[in-house]
């Protein structure tokens, strides 16, 4: 299921750790293994489990807004 969290701060460096759920772990091509989506709760994260062609629900990083995939990369916080 999806989970939601509801304290995701990149100040205090926390982490999610997709990396077992993906085959393609090439940060050049992030978008090819994961997405965000912007709603009015938070940041949906979005990921391709193991080369699939659908979007996979993993995390909604409640009250956060206006990050992407490759933000969350290079700060360090999405681990692929």
């Amino acid at each position: 299921g999806l989970d939601h969290i509801s304290n995701f701060s990149f100040e205090q460096f926390d982490r999610l750790d997709v990396s077992r759920l993906t085959t393609n772990h090439n940060p050049a091509a992030i978008g090819l293994v994961a997405q965000t989506v912007d709603s009015v709760q938070g940041t949906l994260v979005q990921v391709h489990v193991n080369g699939a062609t659908a979007w996979t629900d993993v995390a909604m990083l409640d009250h956060v807004h206006g990050v992407t995939a490759l933000n969350l990369w290079a700060s360090h916080s999405l681990i692929l």
